[in-house]
């Protein structure tokens, strides 16, 4: 995520100059970081399921639809992208919320809650 937010990307105005290989080091860290998240997303489902833990997993698809869709919508309409890229981070932060959450309230391997 600091990757992506320490080189720029093409600017919105058509026309404007730019640093190609900047643009180019933003999208790869983008890129990288989405699939990082949807990876995370995967994991922490499986673990779940393998620990016997029974959890709503709607927000998990959502979560990983979003790290899909969401990317390939801000190609097809690049003139909705920072909407699109706003609901992305939006689905990515509830969904870390939710685990947050989840993790809080889960008791640890030895049976006691934790701290906090």
């Amino acid at each position: 995520m600091a990757a992506a937010a320490a080189f720029s990307h093409r600017p919105w105005q058509p026309g404007r100059d730019f640093d190609r290989t900047e643009d180019l080091l933003h999208s790869v860290a983008a890129t990288t970081m989405g699939i990082a998240f949807a990876a995370g997303v995967v994991a922490t489902a499986v673990l779940a399921a393998r620990r016997g833990r029974r959890r709503a997993r709607v927000l998990d698809a959502v979560a990983l639809a979003a790290s899909v869709v969401l990317p390939l919508g801000m190609s097809a309409l690049p003139e909705a992208d920072g909407v699109l890229q706003r609901l992305m981070f939006a689905v990515a932060y509830v969904w870390y919320g939710r685990e947050a959450l989840v993790l809080r309230r889960t008791p640890d391997e030895v049976g006691t809650r934790r701290p906090g």
